[in-house]
């Protein structure tokens, strides 16, 4: 929680955001390929159904939802062909959860640019440490080993830590988002 509360863009090695910027962009691009795939057009057609308000982007649809259903099928669509990232030798796949929810809220709060990578890069290194937590085997973490999806724990906490940077939440508020 101190990490995600206390670290900033200007802490950030460049070859950190570089990295960052690549993982988002290639993210965009997956997700639009996915949004033209039969499970795309399905979570789109969804989405539209729940309705919302109309505040963030639904990849390659042409249409606007609430955060939550942004995030919802942005991240679907950018899992749907399985061309996302990998955090080599930790097998974490960070950006399935990342992505979709840094750009819904910073889209919805107007935050710069600066401000989403760097809790992209937060949530991402969350993610990692918390998919590897007490596990030395490099190729295989133990989550994995015991039949566990990896992003479904590991993203989810990591992107409590991305939405709670964007958020600005302190540390009391990011332990509790964490727990």
């Amino acid at each position: 929680a101190a990490f995600a509360v206390n670290t900033s863009f200007a802490d950030m090695p460049p070859d950190v955001v570089e990295t960052s910027k690549q993982m988002m962009l290639n993210s965009a691009a997956v997700g639009l390929a996915g949004s033209a795939q039969k499970e795309g057009k399905i979570i789109t057609q969804f989405v539209q159904q729940l309705g919302g308000k109309p505040q963030c982007t639904v990849m390659g649809a042409g249409i606007r939802s609430s955060p939550v259903n942004a995030a919802l099928a942005n991240g679907t669509m950018v899992h749907v062909l399985d061309y996302d990232e990998a955090i080599l030798r930790r097998g974490n796949h960070p950006s399935n959860a990342m992505f979709p929810t840094v750009m819904a809220l910073g889209e919805q709060m107007g935050l710069p640019g600066r401000d989403v990578v760097a809790a992209f890069a937060i949530g991402c290194e969350v993610s990692t440490k918390t998919g590897a937590a007490g596990d030395f085997d490099e190729l295989l973490p133990s989550m994995s080993r015991y039949g566990w999806h990896l992003e479904s724990i590991a993203g989810t906490i990591g992107a409590a830590a991305a939405a709670g940077k964007l958020l600005g939440l302190d540390q009391e508020q990011m332990e509790v988002a964490l727990g």
